[in-house]
């Protein structure tokens, strides 16, 4: 009687062993030949999309440059416009300055003289600046001593600063103008000063 090892080995010799052999070697070939089957298709497909792509990519780069040289077109035209309108400009305010440089230099002295005469005046208004204190009638603090009130004209001076900056800067503007009475126009520009308010004294605090 025969061992099992030596039957597996007859019964693999054997014809019908063979042909177990034979078929399971098909089954693995035909499995296989799924895979490969499957692969190729892949591969046709993943070839067929790359070149589309390839072809679609080609069309967007084209469209892409040219975009880019548009745009760089519009760019540059643009910046031409501005330079254009700023050079313009730069030309109209050199003309606006010699303009006023002209008529600067050629203003009559008169309103020179009047702005000088005018700071004169201002530091000697300056100059009488008062600050005084008085009792108020029958009002006493706890210790005895009565209440001051406070009074200065300091205000006023304040009032009539502001009125010389502005007038300082009016005879300036004045050098640009031509009026039909340069005197009536100096008047009345230094008359807006109010220097008589120095006179008056308010109370403070």
């Amino acid at each position: 009687m025969l061992d099992t090892a030596s039957f597996i080995a007859e019964l693999q010799e054997s014809e019908i062993g063979r042909a177990m052999r034979d078929e399971r070697v098909q089954r693995q070939r035909a499995a296989r030949q799924v895979l490969v089957t499957a692969l190729r298709a892949v591969g046709d497909r993943l070839r067929a999309a790359r070149e589309t792509a390839q072809k679609q990519l080609e069309v967007l780069d084209r469209k892409h440059r040219k975009a880019a040289e548009v745009a760089e077109t519009a760019a540059y035209e643009l910046l031409a416009q501005r330079q254009a309108h700023q050079h313009a400009i730069g030309a109209l305010e050199a003309e606006q300055r010699t303009v006023e440089r002209q008529l600067v230099a050629g203003a009559d002295p008169a309103i020179d003289e009047a702005r000088r005469a005018l700071e004169a005046r201002w530091e000697v208004a300056r100059g009488q600046t008062i600050a005084y204190a008085e009792p108020v009638a029958d009002q006493y603090y706890v210790s005895g001593a009565p209440v001051m009130q406070g009074f200065s004209n300091a205000a006023a001076a304040a009032r009539i600063c502001h009125g010389v900056v502005q007038a300082r800067q009016r005879l300036e503007a004045l050098k640009r103008e031509n009026p039909d009475d340069l005197q009536a126009a100096i008047a009345a520009i230094i008359d807006a000063v109010p220097f008589a308010e120095m006179a008056r004294v308010e109370t403070v605090g």
